[in-house]
């Protein structure tokens, strides 16, 4: 007996028609160059996620190729310089995690004054 084979799961991207459909009406030629042909993310904290994780590995990767520096590396002089630069540099783009995503930039708390909870919030979490 032969069974028929089932097709690859297909998953549809989410992402808000309410929000791309008025974004386009308002100017179409824009809706076009800001999305290059492409659905946006459903929300910004999407898209800032989405660029803050590749930004800090490719960031982290440069450091590693110039510098050498032996794993594993130390949160607070390695990797959190890292995400501060990597998070002004997105904010810089008009994009801006949400409260619970990420441990602000030392501009606004002290590395010295953290407690247990602000060191491990989503973002900037260690595997």
């Amino acid at each position: 007996m032969k069974l028929p084979s089932r097709s690859k799961a297909y998953m549809i991207p989410e992402y808000s028609l309410t929000g791309d459909l008025l974004s386009f009406l308002t100017c179409n030629l824009q809706y076009r160059y800001q999305n290059k042909g492409t659905l946006p993310p459903s929300k910004p904290v999407q898209r800032w996620f989405g660029e803050f994780i590749h930004g800090v590995m490719e960031e982290a990767f440069i450091r590693w190729k110039q510098n050498k520096t032996e794993f594993p590396w130390d949160w607070i002089e390695d990797i959190r310089p890292i995400e501060e630069q990597i998070d002004l540099r997105l904010q810089t783009r008009g994009l801006y995690p949400h409260d619970e995503d990420l441990f602000f930039s030392s501009t606004n708390h002290d590395i010295e004054n953290l407690n247990e909870h602000d060191h491990k919030k989503l973002a900037s979490a260690r595997a």
